[in-house]
């Protein structure tokens, strides 16, 4: 009998993995809104049936340090079936509890998938960020929904990781990022811990969509800081090779800072460039050495800078954003569910003040964002997506 998948970490599945010791949960959580009713053994067999195809859905965190491996259980992610009645959708008032609850890399599942009941219904697909990002969640989503129709599943690659994509600088060793970046909603009101989130809807359709967000976003900061903004940008390397298919987590992040004067058609032009040329820069110090780090003190180091950055008001970035793109809903019914809108909530961090998530579908733009507590009390948070909404639907085309 061959041993099963087994994958190493990356610096990033590790950070991920400390993050999520800090604020939990450090999830994707893909939330598809809908009409129908599911009959549950049968929802059940197609996880059963797409976890198999998709192990990476059934991976936990064995070894240590330099030895840290995700390994297939071999057991199937659990489906809970909680009461959504009463919650809009729209912020983590009145949410279902499993929304808030860590996903155990130790024990598991790592992995899960939730139905809200209530008006509408909502499927959701839950999966720790340290082994899946977003793309690879809707991999294994799809291949759930096959399984509902009654379709072959296709299943994906277990053993493909970031470091197999990316296209790192050799021997030069850049500087750590300085705090010099300030926030979209100004100064923490204190160091504490703890994350909100907020979405909102924009209607209609958007050319260049990711920089017209960026600016948008930016200009929240320049009200604060007339320093450059700095973003994160999340890069999904599956387009690096031909045919990959994975559920495993090779997104990488680039970063671009800019000032007032930058046009989004610009910014557009820079982003295209960065991906083509695939410009993912070098190792720092702090990235070579995370592999020796053990996670307990990896995330003790992190909550301390966490409450550093709060202090000091700058931040190593203003904002990460993760574009999802337009998503066809229709891959995603099934079982007796139809589906109508596709959301996500962000995982957060306190070291970054916004993290931003953009997706499209049918004829609107959802825009999801998780932010610190502490940068989005006082209705801060609520102003600031109101006035991203403004702000887009300026540029609209």
């Amino acid at each position: 009998m061959s041993n099963p998948p087994s994958l190493k970490l990356t610096n990033s599945t590790r950070l991920w993995v400390a993050a999520d010791m800090i604020d939990p949960p450090f999830a994707n959580q893909l939330i598809f809104d809908g009409s129908g009713a599911f009959e549950l053994d049968k929802l059940e067999n197609a996880i059963s049936m797409a976890s198999a195809a998709n192990p990476g859905s059934r991976y936990v965190l064995r070894g240590m340090l330099g030895s840290s491996r995700w390994v297939d259980s071999g057991v199937t992610p659990r489906l809970r079936v909680v009461d959504g009645a009463g919650w809009d959708g729209m912020g983590p008032e009145g949410a279902p509890a499993c929304l808030r609850e860590s996903l155990s890399v130790a024990s598991g599942p790592s992995c899960e998938v939730v139905v809200i009941t209530g008006s509408p219904l909502r499927i959701v697909f839950r999966s720790h960020h340290g082994i899946m990002d977003g793309r690879g969640t809707l991999t294994w989503a799809e291949d759930i929904f096959r399984a509902l129709r009654g379709e072959p599943v296709t299943g994906s690659d277990p053993m493909l990781c970031e470091y197999d994509l990316l296209n790192i600088s050799k021997g030069k060793i850049e500087r750590a990022i300085s705090y010099l970046y300030g926030a979209p909603t100004g100064r923490a009101t204190g160091t504490g811990g703890g994350l909100t989130w907020r979405r909102v809807i924009a209607g209609g359709c958007y050319s260049s969509l990711l920089p017209k967000v960026m600016i948008c976003v930016a200009r929240q900061v320049w009200k604060f800081s007339d320093e450059n903004a700095r973003f994160g940008i999340s890069v999904d390397m599956r387009s690096r090779g031909e045919g990959l298919r994975t559920t495993n987590n090779l997104t990488n992040a680039f970063y671009i800072d800019f000032g007032p004067d930058m046009k989004y058609d610009e910014l557009g032009r820079i982003i295209s460039r960065r991906q083509y040329n695939r410009e993912d820069g070098t190792f720092t110090l702090e990235d070579r050495l995370i592999c020796h780090t053990p996670l307990s003190l990896l995330a003790f180091i992190m909550k301390r800078e966490v409450q550093a950055h709060h202090r000091s008001g700058m931040y190593r970035y203003s904002a990460f954003v993760s574009n999802m793109g337009r998503v066809n809903v229709q891959p995603f019914s099934g079982g007796g569910f139809t589906a109508t809108a596709f959301w996500g909530i962000p995982p957060g961090l306190g070291m970054v003040p916004l993290f931003l998530g953009v997706a499209g579908h049918v004829d609107c733009v959802e825009l999801v964002a998780s932010m610190p507590q502490v940068l989005a009390d006082g209705g801060r948070l609520d102003k600031f997506m109101r006035d991203i909404v403004d702000e887009l639907a300026a540029m609209k085309d």
